[in-house]
């Protein structure tokens, strides 16, 4: 079985701010066992900042784990990466991550785990809008096993039979995290949707998540 980790860390990524050391401590616990889930094989961090480089360097003092900054193109410039980028962090040797998108539209990475897609997604939007941008992604990774996961900005309350049937088109069926809420606002908007070739239990890390004034998203984790 294999974990795999989400969490929009809201611009954590700066070494002198105190989130910075709210996720670094998290992650080290989670990393030693000391969460409600088992250390992660792989985990993906997003809304990185510029200062992605940093993290990445910080977090390499965790052995047997290596970390990757992954920058996506900026609204303006896509040439220049976003506030809205990756970090992915994971066991020896991580995975290669393809970034697509930027950040205006649908940020998302994939990355090959064993013989599973998993990608990696930050929507942009809210709302319907955001619906639109996951069936995008949901089409882009129909073939094959896959799981998408991440801050998906639709709730997963508000999915009915309609919009189950839409992803249904694609293969995707979206996966409960196993949280009331994921976001401050009470919304669940970070989750998977897995296609038939992936069997993916929700796995949270912290169930009881409430340091909402700190980050306002909560970590997710699968396991497949």
């Amino acid at each position: 079985m294999t974990l795999v980790g989400f969490w929009n860390i809201q611009r954590a990524s700066n070494p002198e701010r105190e989130r910075f050391e709210f996720v670094g401590s998290l992650i080290e616990e989670w990393v030693n066992g000391k969460l409600d889930a088992p250390a992660p094989e792989l985990l993906v961090l997003a809304e990185v900042t510029q200062t992605g480089e940093s993290m990445a360097a910080w977090l390499l003092g965790f052995g047997g784990y290596e970390a990757e900054y992954i920058a996506v193109g900026g609204k303006k410039d896509r040439d220049a990466p976003s506030p809205c980028s990756f970090l992915v962090f994971g066991r020896r040797p991580l995975p290669r991550a393809r970034p697509t998108g930027d950040a205006s539209v649908r940020p998302m990475i994939k990355l090959r785990v064993g013989n599973v897609t998993v990608a990696a997604l930050h929507n942009a939007a809210r709302g319907e809008p955001a619906k639109e941008e996951t069936l995008i992604a949901c089409e882009e990774n129909r073939d094959g096993a896959s799981l998408i996961l991440g801050d998906i900005n639709y709730d997963l309350r508000d999915i009915g039979s309609t919009e189950r049937r839409e992803f249904a088109r694609y293969r995707f069926a979206p996966q409960d995290p196993g949280m009331g809420m994921t976001f401050r606002s009470g919304k669940v908007f970070d989750y998977a949707l897995t296609n038939p070739g992936v069997h993916a239990v929700a796995r949270p890390p912290v169930r009881g998540y409430d340091a909402w004034d700190i980050v306002d998203h909560a970590p997710i984790a699968y396991e497949f």
